[in-house]
């Protein structure tokens, strides 16, 4: 017999938090994790002497999770909490 996997519900809300800031003479690096209406996205900017060097001028970078995607991360890492728990 083929067990079902159970659909489950989670809350989560809005945030916008800074990952990381670094900041030097050379460079500097901000990382971002912004979560609305239950999608994820982690972006980042790096601009600076050596920036400008490497690419001639700012990086911007950023990844966008999927609901589906962005709701197994969080279960995977302990980040949410299924309403319905048994």
């Amino acid at each position: 017999m083929r067990k079902i996997a159970e659909r489950r519900t989670f809350t989560m809300r809005d945030f916008n938090i800074t990952l990381c800031s670094y900041k030097t003479d050379w460079i500097n690096v901000s990382v971002w994790a912004k979560m609305e209406n239950g999608v994820l996205t982690i972006a980042g900017e790096d601009y600076g002497k050596r920036v400008e060097q490497l690419w001639g001028d700012d990086y911007e970078y950023f990844y966008n999770f999927d609901e589906p995607n962005t709701m197994r991360l969080l279960e995977l890492i302990g980040g949410m909490t299924p309403r319905n728990q048994r």
